[in-house]
C-alpha cells in the first residue's frame, strides 16, 4: 500500500458516503457540500496531501483542525410532566432532559479520521471478536491483490445486515438447544452512554498502534512509520481536545470517544476486547454476540444446576440469574493467571449501587477495561438488562415475543420503518404509548401517555416509502395527521424524522404543509429550555445545533424542486423568525434578504453538483442533469419527475467525477444509456 494523493481522495469519498447515508450527520453533510464547492476538489485534496506528508505543515494543519473542534448538542429525550389528570394530549413542556453530543470539527479533520481507519483502524478491526457485528469494516475495503484501498465509497458493513445476523444467530442457537430438550436462558443488555464511559487515553493508543503493527520489520510500516505515527497521534489529539469541551464532573475527566468521529467506531469495539474474551473463554456460553454496546448471550441450562432447580419450582429471580452467570467468579484465570488465586473477583459484572427505585446497578468489572490502570467506567442500563428463560417443555411463544422485542429495539434505535401495508388503515392510535403501573386492562393503573418512537416510525413508513409516487386525498390526510402528532415535544425528540417528512411535502409541491411543519419546528427549537449543573451546555447550544441541522435538511430537500414558488417559500421560512437582540435570521446569520437569497441559491446548487441530493427519489443521478442550464435560464423543474428531468438531461455522459457518495449501479448506467 502506498500513502499517496489517491489514498486521500479515497478517504474523502468514503467520508462523504458515510455521511450521505447517516441521518444523524446532516450538519457535517452540509459542511462537506460547502467544502467541495469552495474550490476545485482535486486541488483541495492535493494540498491536504502535501500537508500530511510534510511534518511542519502537518503540525500547522493539526492545530487548525483542533481549534475548529466544538460540540453539537441534540435532545435525546425531554422531561416528563407529572400530572394529576391523564389526558389524550402529549405534554407541551420543552425542557430537555438528556442530551446526545456529536463532535463539531472541520471536514479535513474528518478526512484524517477516515485516513486513520484506512491505514491503521482496519488492521485493528481484523482482530475484533468475530461475533461483534456493529461498525465492522467492509471486507472489500482493501484490494486483496494490490493491498491498496478500493475506490468503493463504502467504509463499514451495512448496519441493518449486521444487526440481522446478530439477532438471527442468537435465535437460531436458542431454537437448536430447545429442540434438544435443553432449557435456555437469553440475556440482553447494553451499556449506558458507552462512548462517554470509555477512557481512550494515550496508553490505549499505544496499544492500538502496537496491535496494528506487531512486526516492526513490516515493509509498509518501515516505509511509512512517521506518517502512521503522525496520524495516530492526531486521532488521539482530537479525542483529548474534544474531552476538554466538557466539565470534569460530567464524564469524570475521561478521554471520551466523540460520536460522529468515525475512528470512534473501531476504538469502541476494540475497548471491549477483554470483555469479549472474558465471556467467550471464561464463561463460554453457547452464543455470545455484540452489536457495538448491545449484548446478546444465549446459554443452555443444565438439569443439575441451581438455576434449573429454582426455575422448575418457580422460585427463580432476576438477581439469582445475574449472580449465577454474570457477577460470580468464573473460576477462569486465563487473562490474569497470577491474579486469580482465590477465584472470587473475576466476574464479568460487579454490583455497583442501587438506583433511586432500588434497582441494582451493575458495571463491567474494571479488570476488563481496555488497558490496565484505565479509568473507563462502563455501566449496564437497568431497563435494558432483560432475562428470558425458555423451558423446553413449554410453548415457544416467549421466543416469538423475544424476536418481536429485539426487532422493535432495532427499529427504534435507527428509526426505521417496518414492513407493513401502506395505507392499510387511517388509525394512528398505535403511535401512542400508555405507561401503566398495573395491568393494561385497569384504567386506575395508567400513569402517563406518550409517543412511542418505534410506532411513530412505522406510521411514517407507510407514507414515506411511496411519497411522491401518488397524489390523492390520503396525502392531505397524512399532512393533517402529521400536524396533529407533531407538537413541540414530539418534534424535538424525533428530529431524525424531519427530513423525510419535509421531503414528501416538497416532492409533491405541497407548500402549505411545508410551511406549517417547518414553522412548527422553528417554534419548537426557539422554545427549548435546558439546565444542568454538571454540564456547560446551554439551551442556546441546543438551539444552534438544531437550527444548523434544519438548515441542512432544507437545503437538500428544496434542491429537488427548482421553481420560483418553491424558492419563495424557502426564503419565507428563513425569514420567519429573527433573533431579538441582533435582528438576524435564526436559521442563517444574515440580516438582509438579498444576501440570504444568494447564499441559499448557492447551497441548493452545491447539493446538486456534489450529488448529495436524495438519489432514491430522482429518476437519474444528478450529474446527468444540466443544472447549469436550469439555473441560468430559470427553468421550472421538479427533479423527481421523470418527464421534467428527461427534457434537461445531458445527451452524453463522459463523467470523470470520482466522488459519488454512492455506488453508480446498473440501473443508473441503463438510465444513462437510455437517455
Amino acid at each position: 500500500m502506498e500513502i499517496d494523493k489517491e489514498i486521500i481522495e479515497k478517504a474523502y469519498k468514503k467520508l462523504k458516503s458515510s455521511v450521505y447515508f447517516d441521518k444523524t450527520q446532516y450538519i457535517l453533510r452540509n459542511s462537506i457540500v460547502d467544502y467541495e464547492t469552495s474550490g476545485k476538489i482535486d486541488e483541495l485534496l492535493s494540498k491536504l496531501y502535501e500537508k500530511i506528508v510534510d511534518e511542519e505543515q502537518f503540525g500547522e494543519l493539526s492545530e487548525e483542525i483542533l481549534e475548529s473542534i466544538g460540540v453539537f448538542a441534540f435532545p435525546k429525550n425531554m422531561k416528563n410532566e407529572e400530572k394529576d389528570i391523564i389526558m389524550n394530549t402529549v405534554q407541551q413542556i420543552n425542557c430537555v432532559n438528556e442530551l446526545q453530543y456529536f463532535i463539531d470539527m472541520s471536514v479535513e479533520g474528518h478526512i484524517l479520521g477516515v485516513l486513520w481507519i484506512m491505514l491503521i483502524g482496519y488492521r485493528i478491526d481484523k482482530n475484533i471478536y468475530e461475533h461483534s457485528y456493529g461498525n465492522r469494516i467492509r471486507k472489500n475495503l482493501i484490494n486483496e491483490f494490490s493491498d491498496n484501498p478500493t475506490y468503493s465509497p463504502y467504509l463499514f458493513e451495512p448496519y441493518f445486515h449486521q444487526y440481522e445476523s446478530w439477532r438471527d444467530k442468537a435465535i437460531s442457537v436458542a431454537e437448536k438447544y430447545l429442540s434438544m430438550n435443553q432449557d435456555v436462558v437469553i440475556i440482553t443488555m447494553d451499556f449506558k452512554k458507552y462512548y462517554y464511559s470509555i477512557d481512550a487515553d494515550r496508553k490505549v493508543f499505544e496499544e492500538l498502534f502496537k496491535e496494528a503493527f506487531p512486526d516492526e520489520n513490516d515493509e509498509f510500516y518501515k516505509t511509512n512509520k512517521k506518517i502512521l505515527e503522525r496520524i495516530n497521534s492526531f486521532v488521539l489529539s482530537v479525542i483529548e481536545k474534544y474531552s476538554t469541551k466538557f466539565k470534569d464532573i460530567e464524564f469524570d475527566n475521561r478521554k471520551i470517544l466523540p460520536i460522529g468521529f468515525l475512528p470512534s467506531n473501531i476504538i469502541g469495539n476494540w475497548c471491549l476486547k477483554k470483555f469479549d474474551k472474558a465471556i467467550t473463554d471464561g464463561w463460554n456460553p453457547v452464543f455470545y454476540g455484540r452489536y457495538v454496546d448491545d449484548i446478546l448471550i444465549v446459554d443452555k441450562i443444565e438439569h443439575n444446576s441451581d438455576i434449573y432447580k429454582k426455575a422448575i419450582s418457580n422460585k427463580l429471580t432476576k438477581d439469582q440469574i445475574i449472580e449465577f452467570l454474570l457477577t460470580s467468579c468464573m473460576k477462569w484465570n486465563g487473562m490474569f493467571p497470577s491474579d486469580c488465586k482465590s477465584q472470587c473477583h473475576l466476574g464479568i459484572l460487579q454490583f455497583e449501587k442501587f438506583d433511586k427505585s432500588r434497582e441494582k446497578i451493575y458495571r463491567v468489572n474494571p479488570k476488563y477495561n481496555p488497558v490496565s490502570d484505565n479509568r473507563s467506567y462502563i455501566t449496564v442500563k437497568n431497563q435494558k438488562l432483560k432475562l428470558f428463560y425458555f423451558n423446553s417443555k413449554e410453548s415457544d411463544s416467549l421466543l416469538t415475543c423475544f424476536k418481536e422485542n429485539i426487532s422493535k429495539n432495532k427499529s427504534e434505535f435507527r428509526h426505521l420503518p417496518e414492513d407493513e401495508a401502506v395505507f392499510q388503515r387511517d388509525d394512528y392510535s398505535e403511535i401512542y404509548s400508555i405507561k401503566s403501573s398495573e395491568t393494561i386492562n385497569k384504567l386506575r393503573g395508567i400513569d402517563s401517555i406518550s409517543i412511542d418512537k418505534y410506532m411513530l416510525s412505522k406510521f411514517l413508513g407507510k407514507y414515506l416509502r411511496i411519497g411522491g409516487m401518488i397524489q390523492d386525498k390520503k396525502e392531505s390526510k397524512f399532512a393533517k395527521d402529521i400536524e396533529k402528532i407533531f407538537n413541540c415535544q414530539v418534534i424535538l425528540e424525533n428530529y431524525t424524522t424531519w427530513e423525510k417528512i419535509i421531503e414528501v411535502f416538497i416532492i409533491n409541491e405541497d407548500y402549505k404543509s411545508v410551511d406549517k411543519i417547518i414553522e412548527k419546528i422553528i417554534d419548537a427549537i426557539y422554545s427549548v429550555d435546558y439546565s444542568n449543573d454538571e454540564s456547560d451546555t446551554t439551551a442556546e447550544n441546543i438551539k444552534n445545533t438544531l437550527y444548523s441541522y434544519l438548515h441542512s435538511i432544507l437545503c437538500r430537500c428544496f434542491a429537488l424542486v427548482w421553481k420560483k414558488e418553491c424558492f419563495n417559500h424557502l426564503v419565507k421560512l428563513y425569514t420567519y423568525r429573527k433573533d431579538k437582540d441582533t435582528g438576524r435570521y435564526l436559521l442563517l446569520n444574515y440580516n438582509d434578504e438579498e444576501s440570504l437569497k444568494t447564499h441559499l441559491k448557492k447551497s441548493l446548487t452545491s447539493y446538486c453538483i456534489t450529488s448529495m441530493i436524495d438519489k432514491s427519489v430522482t429518476p437519474i443521478i444528478s450529474s446527468m442533469i444540466n443544472i447549469e442550464k436550469i439555473i441560468s435560464e430559470q427553468i421550472e423543474i421538479n427533479l423527481t419527475h421523470f418527464n421534467d428531468v428527461l427534457q434537461y438531461s445531458n445527451r452524453s455522459w463522459d463523467n470523470k467525477y470520482k466522488y459519488f457518495p454512492f455506488m453508480v449501479n446498473m440501473y443508473d448506467v441503463s438510465m444513462i444509456t437510455w437517455v
